[in-house]
């Protein structure tokens, strides 16, 4: 089970395209997409197993869609792809974005417009808003929604897999 506390988050340094952040003893990461059916959903999940694998217990990870209906399970084509990686989220339910799951925590979207709607909505969460990829590698690249792309469901979950680990290494460095 993974810890939630709520603890401030600092921004110690920017650097033009992401910031190092440093946590207090806890940290809580919400991945957000449109629906909360696929994308977040996979970064989720696969942040949890990585972190359950590191033996990590002091993050709290969640997350929604900005036009998510609550209660939505995930798209059968996520569902198939998490499970051939190892990783059941059948009992995942869609929940809209709100204000409140981000408390203290960062928010990382798949696309440039979903961080653009949510600063707009939220302009004082500057400084704890980024894409997946800004935070994790360094650009602003969106990652593609599969279900009206030209992306498979595999090649999202690889792009999200590979920059979830990153978000996690630079989190448990900054946390040390």
């Amino acid at each position: 089970m993974y810890t939630i506390r709520r603890k401030p988050l600092y921004i110690v340094r920017e650097h033009p395209l992401w910031a190092i952040v440093q946590m207090n003893s806890t940290s809580k990461v919400v991945f957000v997409c449109s629906a909360n059916t696929c994308r977040s959903p996979m970064a989720e999940a696969i942040a949890k197993k990585t972190l359950s694998e590191l033996g990590v217990t002091a993050f709290s990870v969640n997350s929604a869609g900005l036009d998510a209906s609550d209660g939505m399970p995930p798209v059968e084509e996520a569902l198939e792809t998490m499970r051939a990686r190892g990783v059941d989220v059948s009992t995942h339910r869609s929940k809209r974005f709100t204000l409140s799951l981000a408390e203290g925590g960062i928010i990382l979207t798949m696309t440039k417009k979903q961080k653009e709607r949510i600063l707009r909505d939220y302009p004082f969460m500057a400084g704890h808003t980024f894409t997946l990829n800004e935070f994790a590698n360094g650009f602003d690249e969106d990652i593609s929604d599969p279900s009206t792309n030209d992306v498979s469901y595999k090649q999202c979950a690889d792009l999200i897999e590979r920059s979830v680990r990153r978000v996690i290494a630079k989190m448990l460095e900054d946390h040390r």
